[in-house]
């Protein structure tokens, strides 16, 4: 049920991106499987976050690693389109 609702997020995520770039008239070098891609990155984050929570048993680390790996994706994303 959950990964289903997470796959029509993604869908409908990916969908307003590129209807975006379309209505926008964005030339960029991504392409769909890119932001496909780019999109799905976050994921990676929340399932290691979620994972040192399940070994601690506490929020803050939670929290301190949900922060760090969000700082560090807009970090990797932002230089790597500047």
């Amino acid at each position: 049920m959950h990964a289903s609702s997470v796959l029509v997020w993604n869908i409908i995520e990916n969908s307003l991106l590129c209807l975006i770039f379309f209505i926008l008239n964005i030339q960029s070098k991504l392409r769909t499987l890119d932001l496909i891609a780019y999109c799905g990155y976050k994921y990676v984050g929340m399932i290691a976050a979620l994972s040192l929570y399940l070994i601690t048993h506490s929020l803050f680390v939670y929290r301190c690693a949900l922060v760090y790996v969000s700082i560090s994706l807009s970090y990797f994303l932002v230089c790597y389109f500047f």
